[in-house]
């Protein structure tokens, strides 16, 4: 007996410690989710036929991890897109209807894009975390939701908060919005319209995160969000709806600096460890509130974080530093005013401010050319991609050579020798800018402001170096605004951007060098004041100055060009795209096929028509017109007339279109224009859409995204004046093609579209 109860209790305590593992969150079980999701499913474009799978998948998941409720919201976004959608909503109850929510954006961002990171690596996570819960006592009733329509402007969880019925029991949102493992995890708190998560809910999200799970690298990017201000929250995660509508949240994302938006955002990229960290933090704050929050509600602040500690600021409390700033700036410039009268106006020299414009346009404009070398040496035209800070040294000396050209030309133009008018062109340029900035936001404000503020105080200083330690701190301030935590993800945009001639290319440098030059003139006057106000060269400009100054510039120069000429450009994160397209007119049996990239396309191998061959030189289109085989994908559009009469001067005409394809499309738009007004209805909404067709009363246009079912039935009604003429454009795009192309090149990321177009007057 006795042997019977100890065998028991073993049988009991196993059991009971195989809970409680499985009861934690599970790095192998996220990832067999998100291998389903990301491979298995693939691409999931709102509306798409994979977007419904993965759906339908979650749902499968929540029922299966113990949720009483689970099923698909459905929505039909019209707005110009006319496309379907839906939410994977979960429901786990808990002993009370208090409500924490759990979610995650499940579409990816188009047709060729795995959405590994974003977000099918969230999904999974919600996923887990129901599983997680599932098997843990709680109080609070969690629901789980796998947002559609995300990448298209928060559609999932727009509809969301706008038709839940228990939207008044949600006390909290956790969103996470992408889990890569690669780098740092950020926090978004914001909502939009300068609204914020409370400051509870931060306070224990770094709480959690650095002292109980001993985790590291949680950011608030505090410049990136500044500028995110400018344009009410646009740039955001499914968090932000829940805090317009007064419901804490917060969102956790990954460093967007790794590949996502491109077909590199796959299983093969991406690192698992993130998904038990982004898992982990958030079954923590679950745990935390599970009894209750502190309040339902939402605050208005600007926040810093210094190491693992936030800090707070209202916005009363910025706008007071910012009249301070604009008071404190009056003032000094007032006290130069008053002073300009007892400079020797025989002494003055003209045009002093418009050289030094000069001299920094011509810094800006070398110091952005700089790469040119680099891609004249390497035959890259984005050299910089992989090598970003190397870039911004070989910038640095670009600059000094534009400087030393500066110092030789005010040689001879000569400057004015007075601070004062300098200092004061800084202060007043600073002054407009602040005043401008406090009309789009007061966070972005303060950082003219302060940066006024300290050149403003630099004038008040006697020692020469209290003054420089001044000076460097109000540009680093503008440095950190200018140079922003996500600007390499901007920066990687510009990989898509093509000049097909010289003139172009140009034309872009210059315009880098004029809005430059208009950022950083406030600091190069109070520079230029700066070396003025100080006795001795502490500066040594007039060594500086000398050939042998420009030498060993130079010679540095040429050094790093030489060095980041020969380093590694592309690899596996981070790649140029080449986009093949196909072009054709309905009936015809030939197309014209453009194959073109931001970058270079030397070296891309093709095979066309049984023959292989080898782009050479430094190109960025390569087209020609070949004759389409038999089985290329033709689709069907049959359209109808019918015509009734009016009552006035103006003659009723319904068009009916039916389109059918074969193959699915990608998209369809279908444009009507006219050269004198007309009026158009129809049950499919119409307006602005993706491909920027424009909307007048002489057009409309109407448009399906991401694989509209076949056949597609469009009809219109339109009011015409008698013997008036419309044009009917249908465009449909593939994401295949018809005439068979094989493009290779290692390191390379290749978009395939195929565009039939067909045109008709009624």
């Amino acid at each position: 007996m006795t042997h019977r109860i100890l065998f028991l209790a073993f049988l009991l305590v196993a059991g009971a410690t195989a809970v409680a593992q499985n009861a934690e969150f599970s790095t192998e079980n996220a990832m067999s989710l998100l291998t389903t999701l990301a491979g298995d499913i693939g691409p999931r474009p709102m509306g798409s036929p994979g977007e419904q799978r993965a759906l339908d998948f979650a749902v499968a998941k929540f029922k299966e991890y113990g949720c009483q409720e689970s099923y698909i919201m459905p929505f039909t976004v019209a707005e110009g897109v006319n496309t379907r959608s839906g939410v994977a909503v979960g429901i786990l109850k808990g002993k009370t209807g208090r409500i924490i929510l759990i979610g995650g954006h499940i579409d990816s961002s188009g047709p060729d894009v795995p959405g590994a990171n974003d977000d099918g690596s969230g999904s999974a996570c919600v996923m887990e975390i129901a599983r997680v819960m599932g098997m843990r006592e709680h109080n609070s009733t969690l629901v789980f939701c796998c947002w559609g329509g995300e990448e298209m402007g928060l559609r999932g969880s727009e509809y969301f908060v706008n038709n839940f019925p228990l939207m008044d029991s949600i006390d909290l949102m956790l969103q996470i919005d992408m889990a890569d493992g690669s780098g740092h995890l950020e926090m978004d708190p914001e909502g939009g319209h300068h609204v914020s998560a409370p400051r509870w809910l931060v306070e224990a999200g770094f709480d959690l995160f650095y002292n109980n799970l001993r985790y590291e690298n949680l950011y608030y990017q505090t410049q990136s969000m500044t500028i995110n201000s400018i344009g009410e929250g646009s740039t955001g995660s499914d968090h932000m709806p829940f805090i317009q509508k007064g419901i804490p949240a917060l969102d956790f994302t990954s460093d967007v600096s790794f590949p996502i938006h491109t077909p590199l955002d796959n299983l093969q990229t991406f690192n698992p460890s993130g998904l038990k960290r982004s898992g982990d933090l958030v079954v923590a704050l679950a745990d935390r509130f599970d009894a209750g929050i502190p309040s339902r509600t939402t605050e208005k602040y600007w926040l810093m974080q210094v190491g693992p500690t936030p800090y707070f600021f209202s916005h009363a409390l910025l706008l007071g530093v910012e009249l301070t700033a604009l008071a404190l700036a009056l003032l000094v410039l007032l006290r130069l005013w008053k002073r300009r009268e007892k400079v020797d106006r025989a002494s003055k020299i003209r045009w002093s401010g418009v050289k030094v414009l000069l001299v920094l346009f011509i810094i800006q404009v070398l110091a952005w050319s700089s790469g040119t070398v680099v891609t004249l040496m390497s035959g890259v035209r984005f050299a910089w991609v992989n090598n970003y800070p190397g870039f911004v040294v070989l910038g640095a000396f670009g600059g000094l050579i534009g400087f030393w050209l500066g110092l030789r030309i005010t040689g001879r133009l000569r400057m004015a020798a007075d601070p004062a008018p300098y200092l004061a062109r800084a202060i007043g340029l600073l002054v407009v800018i602040t005043l401008v900035s406090l009309t789009a936001s007061i966070e972005l404000a303060l950082y003219p402001a302060a940066s006024m503020a300290l050149i403003a105080l630099m004038g008040l200083v006697k020692d020469r170096w209290v003054k420089l330690i001044i000076f460097v701190a109000a540009v680093a301030i503008a440095w950190k605004l200018v140079f922003f935590e996500a600007l390499g993800l901007l920066q990687h945009g510009l990989l898509m951007v093509r000049f097909d001639a010289l003139w172009k290319d140009i034309l872009y440098h210059l315009t880098y060098g004029v809005i430059f030059t208009l950022i950083t003139l406030p600091y190069a006057y109070a520079g230029v004041a700066l070396q003025r106000s100080v006795s001795a060269d502490m500066f040594a400009l007039e060594k500086f100055r000398t050939w042998r100054g420009l030498a060993v510039t130079a010679l540095a120069f040429v050094l790093l060009a030489v060095f980041l000429a020969g380093r590694d450009v592309y690899d596996r994160f981070w790649q140029p795209t080449v986009r093949v397209q196909q072009t054709l007119t309905l009936g015809s049996d030939t197309a014209a096929v453009d194959i073109s990239s931001g970058e270079y396309l030397a070296g891309l191998s093709l095979s066309l028509d049984g023959k292989d061959t080898t782009i050479e030189g430094r190109v960025n289109d390569f087209r020609f017109r070949p004759v389409l085989p038999s089985s290329a994908i033709w689709p069907v559009i049959v359209p109808a007339d019918s015509e009734t009469s009016a009552g006035d001067s103006l003659r009723s005409v319904t068009r009916r279109l039916e389109i059918d394809s074969p193959v699915r499309p990608f998209t369809v738009a279908v444009t009507y224009r006219s050269r004198e007004a007309f009026e158009a209805t129809s049950e499919w909404a119409h307006g602005g859409n993706r491909r920027a067709l424009q909307e007048s009363d002489r057009a409309r246009s109407y448009y399906w995204y991401s694989f509209p079912p076949m056949p597609l039935v469009i009809p219109v009604t339109f009011r015409l004046k008698p013997g008036q003429q419309v044009t009917e454009r249908v465009e449909i795009t593939y994401d295949t093609l018809s005439y068979p192309v094989q493009v290779a090149r290692p390191q390379t990321m290749f978009s395939k579209r195929m565009v039939v177009s067909r045109e008709d007057t009624l």
